[in-house]
């Protein structure tokens, strides 16, 4: 799995692209997804984040539609070690006030 996330301020100041891929290491076959998306607040970090909420988004409904029988292992890729390390956390507490809440 891979996702990264782009954010030129030179450009423009709202606009940030994502981008993810989750490929099987045995067969090569893969799906992948991008997407832009708008926010006063945009920055690097939150197209960071949403590249990787995006996976983890299509990987819960792929869980819910085709309940897998076997436990399987995945390896995440991403250019900002601090948002996997917050994204992996299921103790996280995200105060509602947080600059980058409303990401979730």
């Amino acid at each position: 799995m891979a996702s990264d996330g782009s954010f030129d301020r030179h450009w423009s100041t709202e606009l940030m692209g994502i981008g993810w891929r989750i490929q099987c290491s045995h067969s090569s076959a893969y799906v992948e997804g991008y997407f832009a998306s708008t926010s006063l607040g945009a920055n690097s970090y939150r197209a960071e984040l949403l590249g990787i909420y995006a996976i983890i988004v299509f990987l819960s409904l792929i869980e819910e539609v085709c309940t897998p029988s076997t436990s399987t292992s995945a390896n995440m890729f991403c250019d900002n070690l601090r948002a996997i390390e917050l994204s992996a956390s299921l103790q996280a507490h995200i105060h509602p006030k947080k600059k980058h809440i409303n990401v979730l």
